[in-house]
């Protein structure tokens, strides 16, 4: 467009302006449709516009007006209220300001405060119909200001109703609620509760597409939870009303829907029956977002069911149409970033299925680049925001100032005001118009010469292709070759650690000296990879049975070495040279261990925590329990209670560098009656998380032991081992675990 078209354009809007302006502006209706409210005979006779709607109409009204516009309304309507004195008219006079200070004033804390008010005065009146009013209009201004309450005031409201037997009133108000509960942390039985609620109570009164919203919201939230056939039929439900009022909107979100369903239950002919039908709908509404969408979903189902040319195909349509909007603006470059993503990744899986690994490379490149430029956009939202609420919060303190000084001034000098800003608005509404006209001149030039540009790089990447198809034959061999390599290694690899696994288990204490030397116990004993880490030693010297329970440093192959050393280690130590007390031990280890892995030459710092016990038996038929820990503790439970008791072991480890401000290991007796229960082990159980990577906690453990410790020790280990499941059901096992149970006898 020439500059001489654009000025004459802009002259032209102009001229408008200052006629339209220049004339007074008539009264908004909105006063007159509130005067007509209020001059209804008698409350008996039900009048046309209810409450509810017209705080509905009145916010539409003041929302869109200007500061001194809605301040303006604000008192008119208070005047009105001097000559109808009903309830009615004061709970809309004071809506119209709180209205006027929230979206035109833009302070909020003003607003939330004038419409508790006017609660507060329909409460004294005893009027819980205008509360209910005014209760569920609070809680849009406060979901405006993203305020916590919104849904405890829609909920207030759904209850005022509901003792007045309003129950449409009452299911929009509990829909509203439902709405901002659904993506809330409550529970999903809450969540479904209150959907079905506002059904009930909507009947055939409420609108339909909040009964659809309704039926779609539960339906949701049972795919969340795998219970597909619940989910289909309230979709189905739901479905039937959308066909009955030929909502087809509506029925294409719900054909979506149902395509998901059947996708996950592998009834693919299905699910592309009912994608055809959003994607046909989608086209009719022109929603390029969703038809974006629906072309990947199909693709997928295809690539589900193996036909990867009619996947491409519409993996390709996804990403023509996320580039540019052809319902808009045909040939308009505007990119769909979340379309790409998922196009992209499936053309990835895709062209990987097909062995074009590095096409499959390619695409999962780029969307890597797509999931990155969605992030830094949605960042750069959060930031907005931040910056947003600052200038609120600064523009709300300016315009309390501001209005002091409005309501001052005269009526004259006001409506002056209003004239040169409606000029000032109109003048740079046409230099807006100007702008975007030049750009739009501006940018068909640029995309003419982008055209010609992609079109040469097309060709120029067609002739790379055929070279770089040879090339990925080549490599496809080498994969190949690599792979099978690969797996030659891995089975003699784990042949070897089996092999380990067998040598680690035979220096283990067997069976049957278990039971001689414990009796009454359980080992709970579950390694992390094949070979452990943790290792327990046991042997009686000198009528003293000696119980050692050690965590070696790192778990799998180099655990095991650890362990098998250890192991050695401690038989030398008692067996050999004949050292039964406790903490004689483990400084003989500790010393043993630094000359063996030239520790202090080498600077390892491997070795092992360990909760060591020496039991003997006395003549007045009791046990006396020597303990010595390197930082693992013993626990306990005298015969006759259920309290766990803790004694701590010294807080040094078996091993590393000696050095001069290291303690030196103590040992703690205990002279305990038979049937009392002793728990050593490694922190493995403690520590595993769950799905939420939450420790399991030496707390709990202490807990659980206090509670099975009734029960016998067979029953203790299974039941430590169904907690631990339940635990990290669906996470890995982080670390070796141990826990051993001796009750004495």
């Amino acid at each position: 467009m020439s500059m001489k078209k654009v000025t004459t354009c802009i002259f032209f809007l102009f001229t408008i302006s200052l006629a339209v302006f220049a004339q007074k502006s008539p009264p908004d209706n909105i006063i007159q449709r509130i005067e007509d409210f209020a001059k209804k005979p008698t409350p008996t006779k039900a009048p046309k516009t209810s409450l509810g709607d017209l705080l509905a109409k009145l916010k539409d009204v003041q929302k869109k007006e200007d500061s001194a516009v809605a301040f303006s309304n604000a008192k008119d309507i208070a005047q009105l209220t001097k000559k109808y004195t009903s309830t009615e008219l004061q709970a809309v006079s004071n809506a119209s300001l709180a209205y006027a200070y929230a979206f035109g004033g833009k302070n909020s804390i003003k607003a939330f405060e004038l419409m508790k008010q006017a609660i507060a005065k329909a409460g004294k009146r005893q009027r819980k119909d205008i509360q209910g009013y005014l209760y569920h209009e609070l809680a849009h201004l406060q979901s405006d200001f993203k305020n916590d309450d919104a849904i405890k005031s829609f909920l207030k409201a759904h209850d005022l109703f509901l003792e007045i037997k309003k129950n449409t009133a009452a299911a929009r108000s509990l829909y509203q609620a439902g709405i901002m509960q659904y993506g809330s942390d409550l529970g999903l039985d809450i969540k479904i509760k209150t959907f079905r609620e506002v059904i009930k109570l909507g009947g055939d009164s409420l609108h339909h597409r909040n009964i659809i919203d309704s039926h779609t919201a539960i339906a949701m939230m049972h795919i969340g939870e795998k219970k597909y056939n619940e989910a289909e039929k309230e979709l189905s439900k739901a479905m039937e009303i959308s066909v009955e009022k030929k909502d087809s909107a509506w029925i294409g979100i719900l054909s979506g829907n149902f395509a998901q369903i059947y996708e996950v239950k592998k009834e693919y002919d299905k699910a592309l029956k009912y994608l055809k039908v959003d994607l046909h709908l989608s086209k009719k509404h022109k929603e390029r977002s969703s038809v974006v969408l629906v072309y990947t979903s199909i693709g997928d189902v295809y690539f589900a069911k193996k036909k990867y040319n009619l996947s491409q195909a519409y993996y390709d349509s996804s990403v023509v149409h996320s580039k540019v909007d052809y319902y808009r603006d045909v040939g308009k470059k505007d990119i769909f970033y979340p379309g790409l993503l998922r196009a992209y990744r499936g053309l990835a899986k895709l062209n990987a299925a097909k062995k074009k690994f590095e096409q499959a490379y390619e695409y999962r490149t780029l969307a890597g680049i797509m999931r990155d430029t969605l992030n830094r956009r949605r960042l750069r939202s959060k930031v907005n925001q931040i910056q947003s609420a600052y200038n609120l919060d600064k523009k709300q303190k300016e315009v309390l100032l501001l209005t002091k000084e409005n309501d001052l001034k005269e009526a004259t000098i006001q409506r002056q005001n209003l004239f040169n800003i409606a000029v000032g608005i109109g003048l740079f509404l046409v230099l807006v118009l100007a702008i975007v006209l030049y750009r739009s001149a501006q940018i068909r030039k640029k995309k003419n010469s982008l055209l010609k540009e992609q079109q040469n790089e097309i060709m120029t990447q067609n002739e790379e292709l055929f070279q770089q198809q040879e090339e990925i034959l080549a490599q496809q061999e080498f994969v190949e070759n690599q792979n099978k390599e690969l797996s030659r290694k891995n089975l003699m690899i784990n042949q070897s650690i089996n092999s380990a696994q067998l040598i680690q288990e035979a220096i283990l204490p067997y069976e049957s000296k278990l039971n001689s030397l414990l009796k009454d116990y359980f080992i709970f004993y579950r390694p992390k990879d094949i070979v452990s880490g943790d290792f327990y030693w046991l042997n009686k010297i000198e009528h003293k049975t000696i119980l050692i329970a050690a965590d070696c440093t790192g778990h799998g192959v180099p655990g095991a070495f650890m362990s098998l050393i250890s192991n050695t280690l401690f038989d030398k130590i008692v067996r050999v040279w004949g050292i039964t007390e406790a903490s004689e031990i483990l400084k003989k280890a500790q010393s043993e261990i630094r000359i063996l892995l030239r520790q202090q030459e080498l600077g390892y710092a491997n070795g092992m925590d360990v909760c060591l016990v020496v039991m003997k038996d006395t003549p007045q038929g009791q046990v006396k329990v020597q303990f010595a820990g390197a930082k693992r503790p013993l626990y306990y439970i005298k015969n006759g209670e259920s309290t766990l008791q803790e004694i701590r072991g010294t807080r040094m480890s078996i091993g590393g560098r000696e050095r001069k401000d290291r303690p030196s290991f103590t040992q703690t007796e205990l002279l305990l009656d038979k049937g009392s229960i002793l728990y050593l082990g490694s922190d493995g159980y403690a520590d595993q998380n769950n799905q939420k990577r939450k420790a399991f906690a030496v707390r709990n453990l202490k807990l659980l032991l206090e509670k099975i410790s009734a029960q016998s020790m067979p029953e203790q280990k299974q039941i430590l081992n169904k907690t631990l499941d339940a635990h990290m059901k669906g996470t890995e096992q982080r670390d070796d675990i141990m826990l051993i149970g001796v009750k004495l006898s």
